[in-house]
């Protein structure tokens, strides 16, 4: 009943703005220009950084790595007669790890008001990601544990180290959004997605494949379970109490989770829990110090009837201080998962250490500890590896697992 409530006010809304031609540019990027001619500007960054890892469970993979990546964004804004901002904006991922297909990661058109709020239509994450805010927030260099570490370890099989309510499904399929205007501090926040496997262009669910029992032959978006009519929901509150600058935040998500539509791997839409997920997330600035947290549970989200699986749920936190162009965070995450025979576990520690040379060039260096551990039936169990164990296809060999990772690097921001 909530699901369908919420849902036909996240509809009656938009209409109300739609109608009036109003919405908002993306929270956490540039927003439109306030010309009334529209222009396009481009902004961006990139990375480079050499990383030292060391971890119990080895692949072959050298100590010693380099990595490069960034984002390129790409507005065309502008600003009509009676006040309303209107644009598109594109995001280009530059990493060369990326399929072609998937080198585009966000695509959307918005308007705004500041009277009546914001509007957000297209490929981009959803209020759930925009609107909150924790201890990965504080963090800098690539991120700590809320960055890339796990594209360079070895994680346990059954562990999950994400940090938020997005594991099921994808976060930036198609969607329309509906921020509030800021009242009293407090903001809300909906996104509705019809489906996670549909971005860009709509297409039919029956499809010519040369193969239909070639999961290679799909597109990635067609692979694993996904989520139907998703609804997010999200809650701000913003104050300044002297010296204080004081956020908290909320999000609900849920949804109808179903197996490939496809028919692939023997999944069924009756024998998946759906999306019931939340979390609260907090950022305090006081001065030169800044601190955040959150705490999450993704329920049993997307894991099979079948067994006493549950999602991950976790907490972080962080607290980072400045120091003219240099500054200093350190935070922590553990999070948890219920599997076969017991629990998956993974504790980490992260410090970042960023520094400004000068304006849009920064050089970071970053040190992480990580200890992964599941139960050894869970990682030894046979029945695993296929799209009904969303969280539990890496490989038998990823056994217990802990090391280090130091990194050190630079990024220009343009």
């Amino acid at each position: 009943m909530l699901k369908k409530v919420l849902t036909c006010a996240l509809v009656m809304g938009v209409s109300a703005i739609a109608t009036e031609s109003v919405a908002r540019s993306h929270i956490k990027k540039t927003g439109a220009t306030d010309s009334h001619t529209p222009k396009v500007q481009f902004s961006g960054y990139l990375r480079a950084a050499a990383l030292g890892v060391g971890q119990k469970v080895r692949s072959g993979d050298n100590a010693a790595r380099f990595m490069s990546n960034g984002d390129l964004t790409m507005n065309a804004g502008g600003m009509t007669n009676n006040g309303i901002t209107y644009g598109a904006l594109a995001v280009i991922e530059l990493d060369r790890a990326k399929s072609t297909k998937d080198r585009i990661s966000e695509a959307y058109v918005y308007f705004s008001s500041d009277m009546l709020g914001s509007i957000q239509l297209g490929d981009t994450n959803g209020v759930g990601t925009l609107m909150m805010y924790d201890g990965t927030d504080v963090l800098g260099g690539i991120g700590g544990f809320g960055g890339q570490v796990d594209k360079v370890v070895n994680v346990t099989r059954g562990v999950d180290i994400n940090q938020d309510t997005s594991n099921i499904g994808s976060s930036r399929a198609t969607k329309i959004s509906y921020i509030s205007p800021v009242s009293g501090g407090w903001q809300l926040g909906l996104s509705y997605t019809p489906d996670t496997q549909n971005y860009g262009r709509l297409e039919s669910g029956r499809k010519g494949y040369n193969s239909a029992t070639d999961p290679q032959s799909l597109n990635i978006a067609d692979r694993g379970i996904f989520v139907q009519n998703k609804l997010e929901t999200a809650l701000a509150y913003n104050r300044a109490f002297g010296p204080y600058s004081v956020g908290l935040f909320g999000t609900y998500k849920t949804g109808k989770v179903k197996g490939n539509r496809r028919g692939l791997h023997g999944v069924s839409d009756t024998k998946m829990h759906h999306l019931d997920t939340w979390q609260l997330g907090t950022l305090v600035d006081y001065n030169n110090w800044q601190i955040g947290g959150s705490y999450f549970d993704n329920g049993k989200s997307g894991m099979p009837k079948s067994k006493n699986f549950t999602n991950t749920n976790g907490f972080n936190f962080a607290v980072g201080y400045g120091m003219g162009p240099t500054s200093v965070a350190v935070g922590y995450t553990q999070t948890e998962r219920t599997v076969t025979s017991g629990k998956a576990k993974a504790d980490m520690a992260s410090i970042t250490v960023d520094h400004s040379l000068a304006k849009g060039l920064v050089a970071f260096a970053e040190a992480n500890y990580f200890s992964f551990k599941s139960p050894t039936a869970h990682i030894t169990s046979t029945e695993l590896g296929t799209d009904n164990y969303p969280l539990d296809q890496r490989p038998s060999t990823n056994t217990d697992n802990h090391g280090t990772v130091f990194v050190l690097g630079t990024k220009v921001m343009f």
